[in-house]
């Protein structure tokens, strides 16, 4: 083995063995199975032996398993060394599958590209031809083409061999699972084919609000329904999981809430939505625990949770308070399971036995940012209240809207004291521009024709407001010369209740909300607001918290174990993180002449980024490497520029 061909297989599997942090994270529509390091060193070896063509692909199947364990830089190095210009067909066709695979993520119009590229869709191999279609199907996934996805997979699955099937199967369910209801009945009318509904069914066993003696029922239904179909494999491990979350069941739960002192209405409000769930339940003839109700700012949480294990209570759903919800999250393991009613305040915090869920302002500003980065904006500029809340919004927003690319120009807080005008004249440049004509006057001896002009460098702005607030902040954009910038902002933003003429002044500024306050889209909610007056106005999301807290309780276990569920909740669209922290995902709404309007859905942006954005088309210009002969010219990306002989 020659010196000049060892060196810079152990600079790359020195770089492999080093866990760069700085490696963006792989989009995960759906997951790709971890592979072992040894494997990559394996194949890279072989490869030094290896004649140029075999020796190519193998350092191709290399790159694969590197993207596989979410090694991207390495992968694109091992891809820039080869020479795709000399490879034969079959090898170009695999050449241009990997930089799709690269490029999915990053640039996804590029990935579209390379999937279309001549050589991929002449490829005869049934490999290459169900690889690319998986692939394609989860760039679709990924940009929000769902239908043409699962379209793509019943492509693949007429094509894969009886070893490759599974993971195309795996493909398919994940993607299914992350479809919604709506979507999935789509699915089913458009194809109108027995396999596809068959997973169809299975997929909204777990998607549709019921108790787990009701999925249970209906599982047993499937299988009898579809005795030959392969999801009776997978349906065995489901059914092992509802069947443990049934037999852990608590059949006697208790409510930790504020009963008294200055959060009191907000508790009553939650302790309200969650036993009208609890009743509506009964109705159907569910079976039904115990339930307590502890006032929560009478004790301390420690002492709260002795009391309940006393009682015999078997989980805790609660507290409210962001203190109390640290100190649950600094124990490493809790005596009771429990779902409490906000979050603590690190992200990462993944206590054993502790699921959050919460109305986090912050999900729905992270929301705001990618929502603004879908709709094409790049630079950003942030408002926010004065206060800690404020801050934490402010930060959930920059992270979310710099992790996808954006740049974030410039940012300030308001106190709400008479200061709109100057916080905005500040943060739109106002300031800066009366400066400038300032001292013009002052250098020329006279006071010349003035108009100040708002900063040109910026292209949308986050607001995190009241409405009361955001009724005086509107107009202050206008005022200051800003009234063509969009403006986005958080369900706060809206009371509840449309006042055409007093929210005239909110026109055009987009904002996340729920449905059932504008449309009677929501049953229980319905039932909520007809007999609660405050469930329609700000405390309506209180009653909804409680509402999906009683949907959640029986779930939060089956979630954390099973990847990629997500329900319809009265207070959004609710999935788990791996940190058991309940992800909330509301719809888009703009004010038009003072009325909410609602918003279409835009395609899912990919994985955050770590890369700066100069060097998001790195793929289209492949260097010369050291595989496969002379250099030459490269392999394009796109169809008819510089054929490949």
């Amino acid at each position: 083995m020659s010196p000049s061909v060892r060196l810079p297989i152990l600079l790359l599997l020195s770089a492999l063995l080093a866990a760069c942090a700085s490696s963006p994270d792989y989009p995960k529509v759906p997951p790709l199975p971890g592979q072992d390091l040894n494997q990559i060193q394996a194949l890279l070896n072989r490869a030094e032996e290896a004649a140029p063509e075999e020796s190519a692909r193998l350092r191709m199947d290399a790159a694969r398993l590197m993207i596989a364990e979410q090694r991207l830089d390495e992968a694109r190095t091992l891809a820039a060394s080869l020479f795709p210009h000399q490879l034969n067909n079959e090898n170009k066709a695999r050449y241009a599958l990997l930089q799709a695979e690269l490029s999915l993520g990053r640039n996804n119009v590029l990935a579209f590209t390379w999937l279309d590229h001549p050589y991929l869709l002449a490829a005869e191999e049934s490999d290459i031809r169900v690889s690319a279609s998986a692939l394609r199907a989860r760039a679709l996934h990924l940009t929000g083409n769902s239908a043409a996805a699962i379209d793509e997979l019943m492509l693949a699955l007429e094509l894969v061999s009886a070893d490759q099937r599974a993971a195309i199967e795996q493909q398919l369910w994940s993607t299914l699972l992350e479809m919604d209801l709506a979507e999935l009945q789509q699915s089913r009318d458009y194809h109108n084919q027995p396999y596809l509904t068959a997973w169809i069914e299975l997929a909204e066993i777990l998607k549709k609000p019921a108790s787990l003696a009701s999925q249970l029922e209906r599982i047993n239904q499937w299988a009898s329904s579809w005795p030959t179909h392969s999801g009776q494999e997978m349906l065995v491990e489901i059914e092992q999981i509802i069947r443990e979350s049934a037999a852990n069941q608590p059949k006697h739960i208790a409510l930790l809430l504020p009963q008294s002192g200055n959060l009191q209405a907000a508790g009553d409000a939650i302790r309200d939505g969650f036993m009208a769930a609890y009743y509506s339940a009964a109705e159907t003839g569910a079976e039904l625990p115990t339930l307590s109700i502890y006032d929560s700012e009478q004790s301390t949480v420690t002492q709260l949770i002795n009391q309940a294990i006393n009682d015999g209570v078997e989980m805790l759903i609660g507290p409210l308070r962001k203190g109390q919800v640290d100190e649950l999250a600094a124990q490493p393991l809790l005596p009771l399971p429990t779902l409490s009613l906000n979050y603590s305040s690190d992200p990462q915090v993944a206590s054993e036995g502790l699921f959050q869920f919460g109305l986090a302002a912050e999900d729905e500003a992270r929301q705001a940012a990618r929502r603004g980065r879908q709709e094409g904006f790049d630079r950003a500029l942030v408002l926010t209240p004065k206060t800690p809340r404020g801050t934490r919004i402010a930060d959930a927003f920059a992270q979310e809207w710099v992790s996808h690319g954006g740049a974030l120009v410039d940012q300030r807080q308001f106190t709400g004291e008479n200061d709109y005008r100057q916080v905005v004249g500040s943060l739109l440049g106002i300031d800066q521009s009366r400066g400038r004509a300032r001292r013009l006057a002052n250098l020329i001896g006279e006071s010349p024709v003035f108009e100040p002009r708002r900063r040109q460098d910026v292209d949308m702005a986050f607001i995190a407001a009241s409405a009361e607030q955001g009724r005086i902040l509107k107009p202050t954009f206008a005022f200051q010369y800003a009234s063509q910038l969009p403006v986005f902002s958080t369900s706060s933003i809206y009371t509840g209740q449309t006042d055409a003429a007093r929210d005239k002044d909110l026109d055009e500024i987009k904002f996340t909300s729920y449905s059932w306050l504008l449309a009677d889209s929501h049953p229980l909610m319905k039932r909520i607001r007809a007999q609660w007056a405050q469930a329609n106005g700000n405390y309506g999301r209180l009653y909804a918290l409680g509402a999906d807290a009683f949907l959640l309780y029986p779930r939060v276990r089956q979630m954390s174990r099973i990847e990629g569920i997500e329900l319809d909740g009265a207070t959004g669209t609710l999935r788990m993180s791996p940190q058991q922290r309940i992800v909330r995902e509301l719809g888009w709404y703009q004010f038009k002449n003072g009325r909410p309007v609602h918003l279409e859905e835009l395609p899912p942006l990919a994985a955050p980024v770590t890369e700066s954005m100069d060097a998001m088309d790195t793929e289209t210009e492949v260097q010369p490497g050291t595989v496969g002969g002379e250099p030459g010219s490269e392999l394009s990306p796109a169809p008819g520029f510089a054929p490949v002989n």
